[in-house]
């Protein structure tokens, strides 16, 4: 039963380098502009990015669960 969700653990391992990249730049924006930081980045726009980012990198690695076969994965992971 742990190999279906394997394609989902690989994905959220995926999307977590992603994940730190974006909050460290809006740190970094914040403190390089202080009082622009509200109007250059918003919370609903910060919030929309990182949900696409695991919804994409989660349905990437989607394909693994669609080449499992008969309990053996493919031969290409």
């Amino acid at each position: 039963m742990s190999v279906y969700f394997n394609w989902i653990m690989w994905g959220m391992r995926a999307a977590s380098g992603c994940i730190t990249m974006v909050i460290a730049c809006e740190r970094c924006v914040c403190v390089v502009f202080p009082l622009r930081a509200n109007s250059i980045m918003r919370t609903r726009t910060m919030g929309a990015l990182l949900a696409a980012i695991v919804i994409v990198f989660t349905l990437g690695n989607a394909y693994n669960l669609l080449n499992f076969r008969n309990g053996v994965e493919s031969a290409t992971t």
